[in-house]
């Protein structure tokens, strides 16, 4: 067993942003029947507090969550605000993380954006070979 590098911040949908989700996907599974989601932040944020941290992450949180449901920003509700997310989320904040399969590697997957830009960088070099 070996200690991941990491903290994280749990959300828990609550009845507003339920009922959002529902009317973006409804033939999608019922949110209530989901985990919550679990977001690695930096392991020296836990020696801030909570509010703090909380403040810094909920954003990028926000829209994650959003976007799993909708991918359309003009249809999120704005602004993404602190109070928004603290009336549509539960949070939890967890302390060091325990890694029981030390024997396979985390990975991180590249994001859409990542993901085009080294495709784009891919062609390029293999169009300038001679």
């Amino acid at each position: 067993m070996g200690v991941v590098n990491r903290c994280a911040i749990g959300v828990r949908a609550r009845s507003p942003m339920r009922a959002w989700a529902h009317e973006m996907e409804p033939e999608a599974p019922l949110i209530d029947d989901l985990e919550p989601s679990l977001y690695l932040i930096p392991i020296q944020d836990q020696d801030r507090p909570p509010d703090e941290r909380l403040r810094e992450h909920y954003q990028p949180i926000f829209q994650e969550e959003l976007r799993c449901w909708c991918e359309d920003p003009s249809f999120w509700p704005q602004p993404l605000t602190l109070e928004l997310f603290l009336l549509w989320f539960d949070v939890r904040f967890y302390g060091l993380i325990d890694d029981l399969h030390m024997a396979e590697p985390l990975r991180n997957q590249p994001t859409p954006e990542e993901r085009e830009l080294l495709e784009e960088l891919l062609r390029e070099i293999n169009d300038s070979e001679p």
